[in-house]
């Protein structure tokens, strides 16, 4: 039996939710100069602060945001990479 290569909606609403947590993170830094907390991007973005993690994470692995490992508000979007969350 053959698989259908199309993306699953699951997938897709992944890499949804993936770049609304890159699109706040960008906005808010641009307009504050620091960087949100998870409770915010996770009110912003609707979802649960641990689910904003590991998006920020997945991320952070695509090289589309940095950040300091056990540092509150550190988190900086990468604005010479590409969008390929």
């Amino acid at each position: 039996m053959r698989q259908d290569p199309s993306p699953t909606n699951e997938s897709v609403n992944k890499e949804a939710t993936s770049s609304r947590v890159y699109d706040f993170v960008a906005q808010f830094v641009e307009k504050n100069g620091y960087s949100p907390s998870l409770r915010e991007i996770s009110s912003a973005v609707g979802v649960t602060p641990s689910t904003v993690l590991h998006h920020l994470r997945n991320l952070a692995s695509h090289g589309r945001v940095t950040f300091v490992p056990g540092r509150f508000r550190t988190y900086r979007v990468n604005t010479d990479s590409q969008k390929e969350a």
